[in-house]
């Protein structure tokens, strides 16, 4: 009898321990997903439903997604089939955002992979993954050169840097600003096909806009034109400096003297109607005459004929009605009829 009352209070202590131990504990991870762990095991517990309590841990990602770790090793959880989506190997799991559905970013062996839908299918080979529009297109650093890595298109080139071209306004989104060999160039990314076009090639010192009618400014040599976006080529002479006059026109700067470039309409081309040979130049009303300031006397220059209609002689010329303006001299104003 004794022998066997011991065996009782053993088997109860043993019974209650077990208990104990077993207990399962439950956390809030994501919606109405929680963490259940039991025995050092975890598993997911939802809407009443346990899944296998087999995970060293389990998470929830940043996406709302989840993930599964075995060892140190990470991997993703498909809920729908109550199975792992990828394999557990993961060192870091990160979710993008794309409207291709739902891809990661994955690190394996201290280097960067995508995983997306329900594959791998950019292997853990960069040392960098960063997402470009925010959208879709990501951009891989390998060996100190960047590329357009996902969605997997045609173009292969590698650049110094891929970064947006902020402030270009190139006529729609997703253009950046790509670094060659310290040539710049842009690059469009079509969202649509997807697509990465060359926009203009990295051959330019720098690139500036904003867009102004079909053309941006380049820079080649340390001097400036004008760039066609649309025909791909310069459509300007080369300049120390332009800078806005007024809608359709450009101020130009050569050696020092200031000239005027317009925008002709007809054709969408660009025509330089004031060489760069005055010390300043002065828009007066209307588009068929500019004042120009020569060894520190103003005169007035016809943009149609490409004269000096008025010689530089003035101390100041403003005004214009279509027939006369009016020029300082001697301390005075007066009218002055132009032809």
């Amino acid at each position: 009898m004794k022998r066997i009352k011991t065996g009782l209070f053993v088997s109860i202590a043993l019974l209650i321990g077990t208990n104990c131990f077993a207990e399962r504990t439950y956390e809030k991870l994501c919606g109405t997903t929680q963490k259940a762990c039991e025995n050092g095991k975890c598993g997911f517990f939802e809407n009443g439903h346990h899944t296998a309590l087999v995970y060293t841990d389990v998470a929830c990602l940043a996406d709302g997604s989840l993930a599964v770790k075995q060892g140190t090793k990470w991997g993703i959880y498909d809920e729908g089939k109550d199975k792992t989506l990828s394999e557990i190997k993961y060192e870091e799991i990160v979710p993008l955002t794309s409207f291709l559905g739902r891809v990661y970013k994955v690190k394996a062996g201290g280097k960067w992979g995508v995983f997306a839908g329900n594959s791998e299918i950019v292997p853990p080979q960069y040392d960098a993954i960063e997402q470009l529009d925010k959208i879709s297109f990501l951009k891989g650093l390998q060996k100190g050169k960047w590329a357009i890595i996902y969605p997997q298109v045609s173009h292969t080139q590698t650049y110094d840097s891929i970064e947006p071209a902020t402030g270009m306004r190139l006529g729609g989104s997703n253009y950046y600003v790509v670094t060659v060999k310290g040539k710049k160039g842009v690059i469009w990314l079509n969202t649509r096909v997807p697509e990465v076009v060359s926009f203009i090639a990295p051959e330019f010192e720098e690139i500036e806009g904003p867009r102004w009618y079909d053309f941006v400014k380049v820079k080649q040599n340390k001097k400036w034109a004008f760039y066609n976006v649309e025909k791909k080529q310069t459509a300007s002479a080369f300049y120390d400096g332009i800078e806005k006059a007024d809608t359709g026109w450009m101020y130009v700067a050569s050696a020092g003297k200031q000239g005027l470039l317009a925008y002709e309409s007809s054709d969408k081309t660009l025509a330089e109607i004031v060489p760069p040979s005055f010390q300043r130049l002065k828009k007066l009303i209307g588009t068929k005459i500019v004042a120009v300031l020569q060894d520190g006397k103003w005169g007035v220059y016809k943009i149609g004929t490409k004269e000096l209609v008025v010689p530089c002689k003035y101390d100041d010329i403003k005004g214009y009605t279509g027939t006369a303006v009016k020029v300082f001299e001697n301390g005075q104003w007066t009218k002055l009829d132009v032809k």
